[in-house]
């Protein structure tokens, strides 16, 4: 897929020639080639074309003397999915986890050197454990990465307009809760370390919560990840993948369906 600046990258490597004689090109209301939310997939569907009148295109040629009309959506904003514009009227996050922060369960990440445990309205903490032949533990190395001394968790999120964290091109809505008063970080001062447990929604996962990711994202400070489909009750936070917008060029004065270079200017 492209982004819209990729998209502009591409056009530029094409020269074109004119505007299709039966429309006006506009440009998208959205267009903002430094907006990578936006994708866009360039599909080549061959020479049949009966086109709307009300449509937007280009005519491009190529260095191969290739013709194309590629057809540009005039206002993404019209093209939204209906799922996207449902209005939430559901339990609130804080109210669909309460049961999780009650509880006071562990849950454990192996992740190497580093194990973690995140005990649900209580702490977070590093810990790695050496062991003996008989799998007996004989040593302990842990640090606290943060704790609630009153068992209340410092809930951060605004629960109508939920943050989004991003990974792997998706947007995942997330439930903040902020833990401090951990271990005394040296590089620091020795200033108490912090952790964001971010909980965010898996329709496939059980009932029970998973830690699946804990990183450091500034010195002392951590960021941990939590799947639990409690949070999917709620509509806002139902994650969402980036929508792609198709852009059709049709070939023309028998030009094959899609350049010859195309394929070798998308894998570089």
């Amino acid at each position: 897929y492209l982004s819209e600046m990729m998209f502009i990258i591409l056009l530029s490597c094409f020269m074109v020639i004119g505007r299709s004689e039966s429309s006006q090109l506009s440009v998208p209301t959205r267009f903002n080639p430094f907006d990578d939310s936006v994708l866009y997939e360039v599909v080549w569907p061959g020479s049949s074309f009966n086109k709307d009148e009300n449509v937007n295109s280009i005519i491009v040629h190529t260095n191969n003397d290739e013709s194309y009309d590629c057809v540009i959506p005039s206002d993404i904003s019209e093209m939204i999915n209906e799922d996207d514009l449902l209005l939430n009227e559901d339990i609130s996050p804080s109210q669909l986890l309460d049961d999780v922060f009650l509880s006071n369960d562990c849950v454990y990440l192996v992740e190497g050197y580093w194990n973690y445990e995140l005990c649900h309205g209580l702490h977070i903490r590093q810990f790695h454990e050496d062991r003996s032949e008989d799998g007996k533990v004989i040593k302990t190395l842990e640090y606290m990465l943060g704790k609630d001394d009153d068992n209340i968790p410092h809930k951060l999120s605004n629960e109508e307009s939920p943050p989004q964290w991003q990974y792997n091109g998706k947007d995942y809505p997330y439930y903040e809760v902020l833990f401090s008063n951990g271990a005394p970080c040296d590089i620091r001062d020795n200033v108490g370390r912090s952790a964001r447990i971010l909980y965010i929604c898996d329709k496939d996962h059980g009932k029970i919560p998973s830690l699946v990711m804990v990183k450091e994202s500034r010195t002392c400070e951590y960021e941990a990840i939590v799947v639990t489909s409690q949070l999917c009750h709620n509509k806002l936070y139902w994650t969402k993948s980036k929508p792609v917008y198709n852009i059709q060029c049709f070939s023309m004065n028998n030009s094959p369906r899609e350049p010859r270079d195309y394929e070798l200017f998308i894998n570089e």
